[in-house]
């Protein structure tokens, strides 16, 4: 069964962000809901067709703020100023400056809410409809020289990390120098080491925004898959004591703008209950681990409660965002349940040899059966005595 959902979902090709196959995908999934009984509803929201788009301009605006600074330090200091404030804040999924200059598509998110809105603690599963763009970073080449690099680096560093600390960070004494009145010849040879890393990444994500999108068989069809089968779980034999939510997000590739338009309809932080929002993201091959750091800009680390909860699996950083992170910068408790490979995303993610051979049922069950598990022991401490406590000083 769990070959057949990802084949018809593979077969919609182009789920990028804001398209026509996007939202296709959406209504198949917000289907099979309904055929579990759960009742659905869409919501139309506006993404992004490309999060490289919306970084590459940040980094071409870096480049321009070095080069601008060069014969006006102040202009020059000014315009970085904007771009790494916009930068970091886009990253993290908190707050969109630059960003607003691009155009937006109509897009959809697919709501199940839970059947107990009475309930102590609320739970969101949630999983993206669409999949990543392709192109030479994310190629085999790209991944080959990122495995070579020491662990400690290969793990934690991905573009978007490198375009805001690599790029973007190192301009800031050096231009802030000139301002200052301090401009020797040598702070210019400098200031070009930054400046070609920032032209390098802008082609390098111009590339890959032009690039065609993956097939998505194991990102992210088998997280939705994956998230849609625990829904059936939890139809035949739901938590009492936990209101379950199934979420289908668009454009969360373009780090969660899908979850952020869901955040911005409802107020979930509420004094007398919890919500935890579990992400599903490629657990179609390799080993299933938790995200014990993610966020394209910064590490974000889950919560404690959440990390022991999930402490019988490994745990490795991964320099993404999504939906995860959204959930984060909205203050709420949020986990990742991702499969990597030796601590490294799969070659074939995010290209055009993501298919459905990749995917490995044997490990969608164990991801599976390891959501499941969180949530059925975060539905029982809901009545432990501790939680009982806590609840108790809220509400006096």
């Amino acid at each position: 069964m769990v070959d057949r959902e990802i084949d018809s979902l593979v077969a919609i090709g182009g789920r990028a962000p804001g398209t026509d196959a996007e939202r296709r995908a959406a209504n198949l999934l917000r289907d099979r809901l309904s055929q579990l009984g759960r009742v659905t509803e869409i919501q139309a929201i506006y993404v992004h067709r490309s999060a490289e788009a919306v970084q590459a301009l940040h980094a071409i605006l870096g480049a321009l703020s070095s080069v601008i600074s060069a014969y006006n330090a102040p202009l020059g200091f000014g315009l970085l100023l904007l771009v790494i404030a916009s930068c970091y804040l886009d990253l993290s999924s908190r707050f969109y400056l630059l960003r607003r200059l691009l155009f937006r598509r109509g897009s959809q998110n697919v709501i199940s809410m839970g059947e107990l809105p009475d309930a102590p603690e609320r739970i969101i599963l949630v999983a993206g409809c669409d999949v990543p763009r392709t192109g030479w970073v994310k190629g085999a080449r790209a991944f080959d020289l990122r495995r070579r690099l020491p662990i400690a680096v290969g793990t934690r560093l991905g573009i978007y990390r490198a375009l805001l600390w690599v790029g973007l960070a190192p301009l800031m004494p050096l231009i802030g120098a000139r301002l200052a009145g301090f401009d020797p010849a040598w702070l210019t040879i400098i200031q070009i080491l930054p400046t070609v890393v920032l032209a390098v990444i802008a082609f390098l994500l111009i590339d890959s925004a032009l690039a065609k999108p993956s097939p998505g068989a194991c990102e992210n069809a088998s997280g939705a898959i994956a998230c849609l089968e625990l829904a059936r779980r939890l139809s035949v034999d739901p938590p009492i004591r936990s209101d379950v939510w199934i979420v289908f997000t668009g454009g969360s590739t373009c780090f969660g703008e899908g979850m952020r338009a869901f955040f911005a309809d409802r107020e979930l932080r509420q004094p007398d209950r919890r919500t935890t929002v579990v992400e599903m993201q490629s657990v179609g091959s390799g080993t299933v681990c938790f995200r014990s750091s993610q966020g394209a800009g910064v590490g974000i680390q889950p919560p404690p409660r959440l990390t022991a909860e999930l402490s019988q699996i490994p745990s490795a950083p991964e320099p993404v965002s999504g939906d995860a992170v959204a959930a984060h910068s909205a203050g709420l408790d949020a986990v990742t349940l991702t499969a990597l490979e030796q601590g490294l995303p799969q070659p074939w993610r995010s290209t055009m040899a993501d298919l459905p051979v990749t995917v490995d049922p044997a490990v969608m069950r164990h991801a599976v059966d390891t959501a499941e598990g969180l949530v059925r022991r975060i539905d029982a401490e809901a009545e432990s005595p501790s939680h009982a406590v806590r609840r108790a000083g809220v509400d006096g």
